[in-house]
């Protein structure tokens, strides 16, 4: 783990020094209580039963009692504390990455797969955890137990020491490269699990779209070659560590062999005793243990890097609109909209707008209209504080809303976008999303204006019924007016409509927009709408041919020119009767029974 990426993460320990602290005593305790327990043997066969000391087996009885305590208390405080600062900083951590996801503009979501997002925000944080907390701790507790044994290995003999540890460097050697191709094969591991996470997620988000089109077998292809690539992955670290565990244990048995064959000529010449030579192959038999335990942790530690670079990587992906927790706040009095001279790119050299320039007053309602890739919703988009504009300036009631913090500006709006997005919760809290704080009434209130009572109170529950993850079991027109009750009930000075009735049926259209009327009284009102029959009532309706304003005016007034408009008017209108079947064409005519 480079000092860098481990600096990174490092400020999420600090609020939990105190337990940190106490964690690493206990853990420091543990290797002491080891190696004590292991030498009260020598004293047993020594002293004990060599020299028939039988006055010393009650207090070795007690020592061993008493190292079994101790080190049951230092055990469930190593664990306990350690678990406990672990799963703080995991939260910590996790919450941290969520918000500044949540901060990021559009366009980074525009270019990153949700799926991976998920895996970094889930699997990814948590690996982490084995290398601030679990990682440290671990670390800590078996170098200290590989440093205690030693030496006690060389207290006892010094030669005899040497001669067990010879293949020692081999064991080095064999953990350094487990290492090494363990961070390859964790890379891997971790790239192949968010690519399979994002196929499911992608098949399963659209599984409506899959049944559609019967592409429930091309999706268990792509799932499936997905999973391929996670087994293979997920077999070459199986197969690494089921390679490394005989090794080790080769290369331990090859070093207790030696031992063994020099202890016995050392306890026959006199230079060990044999209470010294079975303490000696314990501590030798124990060493390789926090050694095979330490190089396995390289490979925890490599995982958790891994991990730490993906999560760091996500946490240092600049905000192009600032989250400006410095800036003031937008302070609105009337709502006055307006872009002036306002240019915008999303990729460098490839502008979207050109020099638009745009007013909104308090009390009027002004319609967005245009091809398709005009600038309509690079305009809303603009106005939410998604992004900043390139050149110009976009000001509300006077105030560049780059100055102001973007959340500010988003508080005085009440917007309905084009897919009306609804939360696996009741119909009442979807509503109340738009003022958390809105009491029953007003969220009915709000419902009844944008002529969403009557269908809510015929639901099973009726405001309480549950909807289903991103609105199902509600059909695209109810889904739409639940969005519009959602931002009525906001009562912000400046509302935004993005197709907020797309997928209404026209009478139904018509009862909704004469109820939203008197509720848009007062207030700055931009509507985008493809339906031109739908804002033919709008106070101003301006035109946009590839991100310019290519006409303004009222219906009446644009209908009289020979421009953009009219010939989009014309083309929907005779779009919309052809639509209608004909006998003449050589179809059957549609019979509709009542």
């Amino acid at each position: 783990m480079s000092a860098g990426v481990y600096r990174r993460f490092l400020p999420f320990l600090r609020p939990y020094r105190s337990w940190l602290a106490a964690t690493l005593a206990a853990t420091l305790a543990r290797p002491a209580l080891n190696t004590a327990k292991v030498w009260l043997l020598k004293i047993v066969i020594d002293d004990v039963i060599g020299r028939r000391q039988m006055g010393l087996l009650l207090y070795v009885c007690l020592a061993y009692v008493a190292v079994a305590l101790l080190k049951g208390v230092a055990s469930f405080s190593d664990d306990y504390l350690g678990g406990f600062v672990g799963t703080r900083v995991v939260r910590d951590l996790r919450t941290a990455v969520y918000d500044h996801l949540q901060g990021l503009s559009l366009r980074f979501f525009h270019t990153q797969r949700l799926g991976d997002l998920l895996t970094r925000l889930t699997g990814d944080v948590g690996a982490i955890e084995d290398l601030l907390v679990s990682g440290i701790t671990d670390l800590l507790a078996h170098s200290l137990t590989i440093i205690f044994f030693l030496g006690m290995l060389f207290y006892l003999d010094r030669s005899l020491a040497v001669v067990a540890l010879a293949l020692t460097p081999a064991l080095a050697v064999a953990s350094a490269d487990f290492a090494r191709r363990t961070r390859c094969i964790q890379q891997r591991l971790r790239e192949c699990s968010s690519a399979l996470t994002s196929v499911a997620e992608e098949g399963l988000s659209a599984i409506a779209l899959v049944k559609a089109f019967a592409r429930e077998s091309f999706e268990h292809d792509r799932f499936s070659q997905a999973a391929e690539g996670s087994f293979a992955a997920r077999l070459r670290s199986i197969r690494l560590n089921a390679l490394f565990t005989p090794t080790v244990d080769l290369l331990a048995t090859g070093g207790t062999v030696l031992a063994i064959w020099f202890g016995v000529g050392a306890v026959l010449a006199g230079r060990l005793s044999v209470g010294g030579l079975v303490v000696f192959l314990g501590y030798l038999g124990s060493l390789y243990a926090p050694i095979q335990a330490l190089s396995r942790l390289t490979g925890v530690i490599q995982r958790a890097r891994v991990g730490a670079e993906r999560v760091a990587e996500l946490l240092d992906a600049p905000l192009d609109v600032r989250e400006r927790v410095s800036s003031p706040r937008l302070q609105v009095s009337q709502g006055l909209v307006e872009f002036r001279d306002v240019c915008f790119a999303y990729s460098p050299g490839q502008p979207v707008l050109h020099g638009v320039n745009l007013i909104i007053r308090p009390g009027e309602l002004v319609a967005l209209v245009g091809p398709s890739g005009a600038g309509k919703t690079t305009i809303i988009s603009l106005l939410l504080s998604y992004y900043d504009a390139g050149e110009g300036a976009l000001t509300i009631d006077g105030q560049d809303v780059r100055d102001v913090a973007p959340a500010s500006v988003r508080a005085q709006i009440a917007a309905v976008l084009q897919e009306p997005m609804l939360f696996q919760a009741s119909i009442r809290d979807n509503i109340r999303y738009g003022r958390l704080e809105a009491n029953d009434a007003a969220v009915e209130a709000a419902a009844c204006a944008a002529q969403a009572d009557v269908f809510i109170r015929q639901l099973p529950d009726g405001y309480d019924t549950m909807v289903g993850p991103r609105g199902a079991g509600l059909s695209g027109g109810q889904r739409q007016r639940l969005a519009l009750a959602r931002a009525l009930l906001k009562n912000a000075p400046i509302v935004v409509l993005d197709e907020a009735t797309s997928a209404l049926d026209s009478v139904t259209e018509m009862e909704v927009t004469r109820a939203l009327r008197p509720r848009m009284s007062g207030r700055s009102v931009l509507v985008v709408a493809h339906r031109l029959s739908t804002i033919r009532n709008a106070d101003r309706i301006v035109v946009l041919d590839h991100g310019q304003v290519a006409g303004m005016g009222t219906h009446g007034e644009l209908m009289q020119r020979q421009g953009l408009y009219r010939q989009l008017y014309g083309a929907q209108a005779q779009t919309d009767l052809s639509d209608i079947p004909s006998p003449a064409a050589g179809r059957p005519a549609a019979v509709i029974s009542r």
